[in-house]
């Protein structure tokens, strides 16, 4: 195996790895008790649905960067 074709799948697992995360934290963010935890007042829970939206955010665009290469 050449180099070209281990960093080809290396780059592949790196991909594979970043939907997964990325799908996990969509799971995550859509389960009935995070959606009520963002409804109540509490600005801690708003403040942590911000920053996993964020999170989120930021792992689709390297996803789609990896996904362009």
């Amino acid at each position: 195996m050449d180099d070209v074709d281990k960093l080809k799948k290396q780059l592949f697992e790196e991909k594979t790895k970043k939907e997964q995360a990325v799908n996990k934290l969509a799971e995550i963010m859509n389960r009935k008790e995070f959606r009520n935890a963002g409804n109540k007042k509490n600005a801690a829970s708003s403040q942590e649905l911000k920053k996993k939206e964020k999170e989120c955010r930021k792992l689709q665009q390297e996803l789609a960067m990896v996904g362009g290469m």
